[in-house]
């Protein structure tokens, strides 16, 4: 990321955040997963987007296997845009965000 403002426009409590670079080295070697993800216990109000590791070889279709995944939290503030609240390993309910 070039540009920190964009990245502090875009974050709901950009001094958690501080300097990105944690959040950059954590998704180097990952793509976004196919789809937004609307929370069971608040799907107006969070969603989670997931990046998964960069496939170096092809893979076989039909092939099963676990992979680690980030997951990129966004919650929809009063005026209606969405900012990302956490990037990590965990997926969090209403109540771990909101407090509710």
């Amino acid at each position: 990321m070039e540009d920190l403002s964009l990245a502090r426009a875009l974050s709901y409590h950009p001094p958690a955040w501080k300097d990105y670079e944690w959040a950059i080295d954590l998704l180097a070697d990952r793509s976004l997963g196919s789809k937004v993800l609307r929370a069971v216990d608040a799907p107006d109000r969070i969603a989670f987007m997931r990046f998964v590791p960069e496939v170096a070889a092809t893979s076989q279709v039909f092939e099963s296997y676990q992979t680690a995944m980030t997951f990129l939290t966004l919650v929809q503030i009063e005026d209606g845009t969405w900012r990302v609240w956490g990037l990590g390993s965990a997926v969090y309910s209403a109540n771990d965000i909101f407090g509710i």
